[in-house]
């Protein structure tokens, strides 16, 4: 067995863990924003070198969607050449109001009572939400038509869901949010 930590190949993140089993072909592969998965060789070098196609490249993130997805529900996704793009595929077709409903069931699945601040890293965890980028995480908040409302802090990444009225601040309908309230270290 051997191992190298080095860019994630989906991601391009830096410090994922590759670890190749001796006797087998997949590499095991460990990120902080895609998860653990299992990939097939070919498709590893084929991905790090490039160049793929526009449409391929296109892909990677949604396929980074699957593979955290599948980790988060505790399995471990094997993919390789033949099958990759129609595992990325799959999350291609994600509603907005489909991925504020994620955004809402991660935070309330990170928290610990109605109202508690949760941390949501955008940089590692789009995707959860089968979004793209830490940008499409952050508009997620303001697109919420679910009677919800998330208060959130770009700088601290911290979501919170509270009533329209806030009584450490404004309300939230005028979009804006009193000083501290949402930074994710106070308590």
């Amino acid at each position: 067995m051997s191992s190298d930590v080095r860019p994630c190949p989906i991601c391009k993140l830096e410090n994922a863990r590759l670890v190749k089993i001796a006797g087998s072909e997949p590499y095991e592969i460990k990120c902080k924003r895609c998860g653990s998965f299992m990939m097939e060789g070919i498709l590893l070098r084929i991905i790090e070198k490039g160049p793929l196609s526009e449409e391929d490249g296109h892909l990677l993130p949604y396929l980074s969607s699957h593979t955290r997805q599948a980790t988060e529900n505790g399995i471990t996704s094997e993919f390789g050449r033949d099958n990759w793009r129609d595992l990325a595929r799959a999350h291609t077709t994600t509603s907005v109001s489909q991925k504020v409903t994620k955004l809402l069931e991660l935070v309330a699945s990170r928290s610990a009572y109605p109202g508690a601040r949760v941390l949501v890293d955008a940089g590692l965890d789009y995707p959860l939400l089968d979004a793209t980028s830490d940008d499409e995480v952050n508009y997620l908040p303001e697109s919420t038509d679910k009677g919800v409302k998330i208060a959130f802090r770009p700088i601290t990444t911290g979501f919170r869901m509270m009533p329209p009225f806030h009584p450490l601040g404004e309300s939230l309908n005028s979009g804006k949010i009193a000083e501290g309230s949402m930074n994710a270290e106070q308590n």
